[in-house]
């Protein structure tokens, strides 16, 4: 039987980046994976989605273009005349995945990490069963392993099998050609978290018709109450139909149509129809290849519960990513925790250890959120004085320049001054945010913002604006009544 030092089963963002640093350590390394590294973020998540979203902010931007004198007209919708060819963005989606997989191979080659194509099952004493793809059986045992076998769809929530309805994930792959290519314009998303947000700006200017359901009152339930108030406002701009308060109760599927019947929070009953229907809703810990039951392991809400090391309640096992109960369900937190974990399986008095004080979170829309910290909503709940900072886009130069709209709002600590939370609705936010996250996470005080130089003109300065405002020193913008 083989003997390694680390053995990783799951070879998503948490998985391979655990590789990649225990190499760097030392150690003697294997990773495995049934699927395409990268996981569910790099095949069928994340990547794939930002390829489309940079085809369809650049018909975003192309539309603004009479302003700039550019020679094209007024365009409201995707069609034959402006040329689209839906094939090509497809293809250009599933050429930056390839590449991103074969370099994720290439770096675990390089690092001399042994990569198993197959399943692995984890059993007591640290052996790992494998079934390989090819068809082989055998074992191998781990000084130490590491779990970061992801998350799935909750098919729970799937309901009847219907022809023409399917998970986000499963509309990202390359082989979904029939929804992209072949599929019709009426499509209806269930879902109005991050990844429904942001599939439904994406469809709609890319030539769909979209409706977005949600069930409760506003879209992206856990974001700052402010920024929740804008998000049906700006997917409204867009063409989007969003019906908030509303739950899906019955899906019927004839030869032409899907009819949906909603009931809404009054009890008021419609029914909208879709050529296609989109779940993004609800995930689920994938626990595949681990013997919870035979291994003791302890678990919450089906989450596997691990110290902010990592470590689970058995000895030399590791947990990090979406199977954990630590932090959110993102894939930049799973790097961080994959590496966590490996400097501490190889090296048990490593003083490394997982913060989740200042996660920034990202939303692709038109324009941009994203935030980091506390919202206001929770400063409240938690009875925490605080005071915010506000400054709008539109009196930043670049954000008028660009024709984009939004906000910065910072809050912080009404006792101390410390940055307590940055939230941005607005153009670059996804970029804008780290200066918010390093500011979270140091317990920089707001008024030291105020004192750092932001390069002019840039939207970055709208950042400072914000600190200024707070600590009621606003320049372009009207100042607080004291």
């Amino acid at each position: 039987m083989t003997q390694y030092d680390l053995v990783i089963i799951g070879g998503g963002p948490a998985g391979y980046s655990a590789a990649l640093r225990g190499a760097d350590l030392g150690g003697s390394i294997a990773i495995i994976e049934d699927k395409a590294l990268g996981g569910t973020c790099l095949n069928r998540g994340c990547i794939p989605t930002k390829a489309l979203y940079q085809g369809a902010k650049l018909l975003h931007d192309i539309r603004k273009g009479d302003d700039y004198g550019l020679l094209v007209e007024e365009l409201e919708t995707v069609d034959e005349d402006f040329g689209l060819d839906v094939n090509k963005l497809i293809k250009f989606k599933d050429k930056n995945v390839n590449e991103l997989v074969d370099g994720i191979k290439t770096l675990l080659n390089n690092n001399k990490v042994d990569v198993i194509d197959g399943k692995g099952t984890l059993r007591k004493g640290n052996i790992i069963e494998i079934e390989e793809n090819s068809g082989d059986n055998y074992s191998i045992n781990g000084e130490s392993v590491i779990l970061a076998t992801g998350s799935n769809p909750n098919e729970k929530i799937m309901g009847p099998e219907l022809s023409r309805l399917c998970w986000s994930a499963d509309a990202l792959v390359s082989e979904a050609e029939d929804f992209w290519q072949k599929g019709g314009d009426d499509v209806v998303i269930i879902g109005g978290g991050v990844i429904g947000v942001e599939l439904s700006s994406i469809l709609s200017l890319l030539g769909k018709n979209v409706k977005l359901i949600e069930v409760e009152s506003n879209l992206l339930p856990p974001l700052d109450v402010d920024i929740k108030k804008r998000v049906s406002t700006y997917l409204k701009k867009l063409g989007v139909e969003v019906q908030t308060n509303s739950v899906v109760y019955n899906i019927v599927e004839d030869e032409s149509k899907m009819k949906l019947q909603l009931r809404k929070k009054n009890n008021k009953e419609i029914t909208i129809e879709a050529d296609e229907v989109i779940l993004s809703v609800g995930r689920e810990p994938n626990l595949t290849g681990i013997d919870v039951e035979g291994l003791g392991l302890d678990l919450r809400n089906n989450y596997i519960m691990t110290d902010y090391k990592m470590k689970t309640s058995i000895d030399n096992v590791y947990a990090a990513g979406d199977i954990i109960t630590k932090g959110k369900q993102l894939a930049h937190v799973a790097m961080h925790q994959g590496k966590i974990a490996a400097e501490n399986a190889l090296n048990p008095y490593s003083d490394s250890y997982f913060d989740d004080s200042a996660i920034p979170n990202c939303v692709f829309t038109f324009p941009q959120i994203a935030e980091v910290g506390l919202t206001e909503q929770e400063c409240k709940a938690g009875e925490i004085p605080y005071k915010v900072g506000r400054f709008n886009f539109r009196a930043n130069a670049k954000a008028m320049i660009m024709k984009e709209d939004g906000f910065v709002k910072i809050i912080a600590d009404e006792r101390t001054d410390e940055v307590l939370g940055v939230h941005i609705v607005g153009p670059n936010a996804s970029d804008l945010i780290q200066e918010g996250t390093l500011a979270v996470k140091n317990k920089i005080k707001s008024k030291e913002l105020t004192k750092t130089i932001h390069p002019h003109p840039t939207l970055s300065e709208a950042i400072w604006e914000a600190s200024l405002d707070a600590n009621e020193i606003a320049l372009h913008q009207v100042k607080k009544k004291r």
